[in-house]
């Protein structure tokens, strides 16, 4: 990436894209639990264990006192690659490898998805759902949708980091393309910097898909 003057057009700094990528996704996903969950949460959940998914987790850790972390992927060879890295940095935490990804969300109170999936990566019951934190991060085309449309459908309040998340992203396309008014419950996660409004027993979504814009002002 080149950041450059905007009025002369001259070369400032040329920086690893993909690590400011990861830095600044990562940091849009501290704020989120930062304002999305309760101070004293001891569960979470990463499904993941990318670039991205190592990213959000690092974030995680910093923003709440994890007691146990549950990590999920494909990969399972990743997965403990992912928890090894964590450890030498988040050494008090509790780690555990799910066998699948439902058994990631029963056990956490926040899940945090950072995949490239095009399906959901899980089908839970909706006592499941009810009063967790989800963020998706990783599906950021309309093809690509990492939780089901019943999370959508169970959330009080579904959060964007910017309005074009609701075409951008299946995880909130599909299931509006099919129930249009839950558009009424959807907002901007700007509106919760002047004050919070988490509710501790709501059950709350976060869908970001980046733009531009963020790594502008992380390279600045």
């Amino acid at each position: 990436m080149v950041l450059s003057d905007n009025i002369s057009g001259k070369p400032l700094a040329i920086m690893d894209g993909a690590a400011l990528t990861a830095q600044r996704t990562g940091a849009v996903g501290g704020l989120a639990v930062k304002f999305l969950t309760p101070e004293k949460i001891k569960t979470a959940g990463v499904l993941g264990a990318g670039v991205q998914g190592f990213s959000q987790a690092r974030y995680l850790l910093f923003n709440r006192k994890i007691e146990t972390l549950y990590l999920y992927d494909v990969n399972l060879e990743m997965a403990g690659q992912m928890m090894e890295k964590l450890k030498q940095e988040f050494f008090t935490v509790d780690y555990v490898i799910t066998k699948t990804a439902a058994e990631l969300v029963e056990k956490s109170r926040l899940i945090i998805a950072a995949t490239t999936s095009h399906t959901p990566l899980f089908n839970v019951d909706s006592e499941d759902i009810r009063g967790k934190t989800f963020i998706s991060i990783g599906s950021y085309r309309p093809d690509m949708q990492e939780f089901p449309d019943k999370v959508i459908e169970l959330a009080d309040t579904v959060f964007v980091d910017t309005l074009f998340a609701m075409e951008e992203s299946g995880d909130i396309a599909a299931p509006l393309k099919k129930q249009p008014a839950m558009r009424e419950k959807i907002k901007e996660f700007s509106s919760l910097f002047e004050k919070s409004t988490y509710v501790e027993k709501s059950t709350i979504f976060f869908k970001s898909v980046g733009m531009g814009l963020f790594d502008l002002a992380v390279s600045s």
